[in-house]
């Protein structure tokens, strides 16, 4: 499945002051961009786009990534670029060539005066759950063999290095992966268990938290 979660105008603060204009870009505008046919043409267009790189979906990987763009002048779309990595960067492209293909944007205004304005525009690609994710902060030897072994697919190393570590990991991050592996491998106890434990580690702030807690209330109770 492939969903646009929300997007608008970005505040300038970081760049501009007062209602300055930099580079014809205004940090704030009478009339933002505005794609034809609104918001649900937009997620249209995505949708219909967009598609999930094989070697990716196989592996039952997702990720969200968000991408920067500039409305021109004109309506058109340039300088698109990814602010938030999905940590794929199979679906980073992917993000990336779909909003390239945009069709041209009615333009921001002030007054009667066309002016540019920056977008954020967030892509969530997401298969059967629970599915996997990846974060590039997290520097836990185990967890970085863990997601080589599988982005790879060496199914033979997944399972030694699970092995290997048994139950002494208690990175919610690394547990993620082992409740996903588990679960997609017929020991969905397994897999509640470790979801649970991910839970009971109290780091509310992660994204392995949060999709445990969804996973635990959809398919463990």
């Amino acid at each position: 499945m492939l969903t646009v979660d929300s997007f608008g105008q970005e505040n300038l603060n970081d760049t501009l002051s007062n209602s300055k204009e930099l580079n014809g870009m205004l940090k704030e505008v009478e009339i933002s961009a505005k794609y034809p046919g609104g918001v649900q043409e937009l997620v249209s267009f995505i949708q219909k786009n967009l598609k999930y790189p094989k070697n990716v979906a196989a592996l039952r990987i997702g990720g969200k990534a968000v991408v920067k763009f500039i409305v021109d002048f004109d309506g058109k779309v340039c300088d698109a670029v990814i602010v938030k990595t999905s940590n794929i960067q199979e679906l980073d492209n992917e993000a990336l060539r779909v909003v390239s293909m945009m069709g041209k944007w009615e333009p921001a205004t002030i007054g009667s005066r066309k002016v540019k304005c920056y977008f954020n525009l967030p892509v969530t690609f997401s298969l059967e759950e629970p599915y996997f994710v990846f974060t590039n902060t997290n520097k836990n030897k185990n967890y970085f063999e863990l997601c080589s072994a599988i982005i790879t697919n060496d199914l033979h190393a997944i399972w030694n290095k699970i092995k290997e570590v048994g139950d002494s990991e208690t990175d919610p991050d690394y547990l993620f992966l082992k409740g996903v592996l588990y679960y997609h491998n017929s020991k969905h106890k397994n897999g509640c268990q470790v979801f649970e434990k991910i839970i009971a580690s109290g780091e509310l702030n992660s994204e392995s938290y949060r999709l445990s807690e969804k996973y635990i209330q959809k398919y463990c109770s």
